[in-house]
């Protein structure tokens, strides 16, 4: 019998080349932890250390090969038969962690063409029985495991629906992942075969419960209460916060909720799955901040609900807060000789404003849409503040640009307003000198030498301030 034995190594997964390390080198005396100090020799492994490397004997790759493991028992034949010509076949891969990713990435970068793989081991479970399926260690990804599956069980890759929540050990040295099956199909004798012997259980349906009606859901796409809730919103644009979804008749709070956690709670696994939706009208608190023309903040509690439009928290601050103010623009409003009614403004909370920081929230939308929640500190107040609307009329001659507008807010209404008509200026290439403020305005003092100025504004009368443009070496204007 001769000691000498020819050792090849091949990549995992890539049976069908030509093996990348061969070697009569090796003695059948000699151990695993041997051939691995070999690999780390070479250029492929270079500077990889040993602990990293995974050698599996033949194509099966459930347990990789102990450093302890005598070459002598991998080979084939009885000890006569062994000879220089006996050859040991062996697969590698890379131990899956931190450490060896980034030394595949580096490889990588110098040579595209490096395909060291690196290996995690898979345990595929029957949820619910427990039952395991098939382990062993894989380079697969998530999207390739339901083909994988199919391969060996025969059901088809588009029935099966997959979750790791059961546990996923991630640690410096390895990585090992548990995924769990569920079958999802109708009425197949065939396929409830190989569920019974596999120990896998079969989800013929998941239903959605509304009052009036019942939808089925695919349950590949639904992996948590919150995708119902997006399923929902999406398809009869229902409010997150309006929706409550009840499972054998309790209702789940926490939307994070998997539906596989929900399988696991029922013991006695219905082949149906059925989920309510319950339609409530859920109101919460925000602080608004308030009446800065006085040189200091109110602070009022609001309690408003998703489905409220922006519009109508206003009005809701309006009615509570400020009734006084809200008659006095409804007057106007309603007044045909009044300035306010001859603008685009319609109803009293066109001449408010609500913000969070620099974000002004559009009437037409819904809290639920503007992403409104509850306060988180004192700096996360919104902000709510009248405007003036000011006018600018413009030269005749440029046609659809009569009149602009731009609202403008009380607080700082100085400032904010010269930087309105600054901007105004350099858009529209008109002198400082050429714009002027409206005369005989109630409420309006015009500055006695500048026309552009204002010398004394009553914010409580004045809603619109008009200004008029003067055109240089042009006899007429629009007023």
């Amino acid at each position: 019998m001769s000691s000498i034995v020819k050792v090849s190594i091949y990549h995992c997964f890539q049976t069908d080349q030509a093996p990348f390390f061969e070697s009569t080198d090796f003695r059948l005396s000699d151990r695993i932890s041997f051939v691995c100090v070999t690999l780390s020799c070479t250029s492929t492994f270079l500077s990889i250390p040993t602990d990293l490397i995974l050698l599996f004997n033949g194509k099966d790759f459930t347990t990789p090969l102990l450093g302890s493991t005598l070459l002598s028992t991998l080979a084939t034949g009885d000890d006569d038969s062994i000879s220089e010509q006996t050859e040991i076949k062996l697969y590698v891969g890379l131990r899956r962690c931190r450490q060896s990713l980034e030394i595949v990435q580096e490889r990588k970068q110098v040579d595209s063409t490096y395909t060291i793989k690196t290996l995690w081991r898979l345990t595929v479970k029957a949820f619910g029985t427990g039952q395991i399926i098939t382990t062993g260690y894989t380079d697969r990804n998530m999207a390739e495991i339901h083909d994988y599956i199919e391969s060996f069980t025969g059901l088809p890759a588009k029935s099966l629906i997959l979750s790791t929540e059961k546990g996923i050990l991630r640690t410096d040295e390895s990585e090992i992942m548990q995924v769990y099956v569920v079958a999802y199909f109708k009425e197949n004798e065939k396929l409830e075969n190989i569920c019974l012997k596999y120990g896998i259980n079969h989800l013929k349906s998941l239903k959605l419960r509304f009052l009036t009606k019942e939808e089925e859901l695919n349950p590949r796409e639904i992996e948590s209460i919150q995708d119902i809730k997006n399923y929902v919103h999406k398809t009869h644009n229902i409010l997150y916060r309006q929706q409550s979804i009840l499972f054998q008749h309790q209702e789940i709070e926490n939307d994070s909720t998997k539906i596989f956690d929900l399988f696991s709670q029922n013991t006695s696994f219905e082949r149906e799955m059925h989920f309510h939706v319950v339609i409530v009208k859920q109101t919460f608190t925000i602080e608004v901040d308030t009446d800065f023309r006085r040189n200091h903040s109110r602070k009022y509690l609001i309690e408003i609900s998703g489905s409220d439009t922006i519009a109508e928290v206003k009005m809701k601050i309006l009615e509570k807060h400020y009734p006084e103010r809200l008659e006095y623009i409804q007057k106007q409003l309603s007044d045909p000789s009044s300035i306010l009614s001859s603008t685009s403004r319609k109803v009293p909370t066109d001449c408010f404003v609500l913000r969070r920081f620099n974000n002004v929230f559009e009437d037409s939308k819904t809290v639920e849409e503007c992403k409104i929640l509850p306060n988180l500190n004192d700096y996360d107040d919104y902000v709510f503040e009248e405007t003036i609307l000011v006018r600018i009329r413009l030269d005749s001659l440029q046609k659809g640009k009569d009149i602009i507008e731009y609202p403008v807010t009380k607080f700082l209404f100085d400032f904010h307003c010269n930087e309105t008509l600054k901007e105004f200026r350099l858009q529209n290439g008109i002198d400082r000198k050429e714009l002027h403020v409206m005369p005989h305005q109630i409420g309006v003092t015009r500055h006695p030498e500048w026309p552009w100025k204002i010398q004394n504004l009553e914010g409580e009368i004045v809603c619109v301030l008009d200004y008029f443009v003067v055109k240089r070496n042009s006899s007429c204007y629009i007023m």
